[in-house]
């Protein structure tokens, strides 16, 4: 079955963000960070999540690309600088964003 040009382009990046997962000892339950929300970044959110990520924190500046993370599986998105070492205590994540955090899962 052929596929279309829009399919085929996004075939190279998914397959990168799927390597990524998979070369991660990711369980169901862990909780992932992702770098980004780009093209790619999104698309690992979104893996990250299938693969059983029990809660994805994207990290993006843009405010329209948080936005976007979080219709797309993120559970909270962070713009750079928002936290501070002492936001974060071990074992305790923060709950401040830039949006609001996607509804629980």
């Amino acid at each position: 079955m052929p596929i279309s040009d829009s399919q085929a382009a996004i075939v190279e990046p998914a397959t990168v963000c799927l390597h990524a997962i998979r070369r991660t000892p990711l369980q169901t339950g862990d909780r992932v960070a992702v770098v980004g929300a780009g093209p790619i970044g999104l698309l690992t959110t979104q893996i990250a999540r299938l693969a059983g990520a029990g809660h994805v924190t994207v990290i993006e500046p843009t405010p329209g690309r948080r936005a976007l993370a979080l219709t797309l599986g993120a559970d909270v998105v962070i713009a750079p600088g928002e936290l501070t070492a002492g936001d974060v205590a071990p074992g305790k994540a923060s709950s401040r964003s830039s949006a609001s955090p996607a509804g629980k899962r």
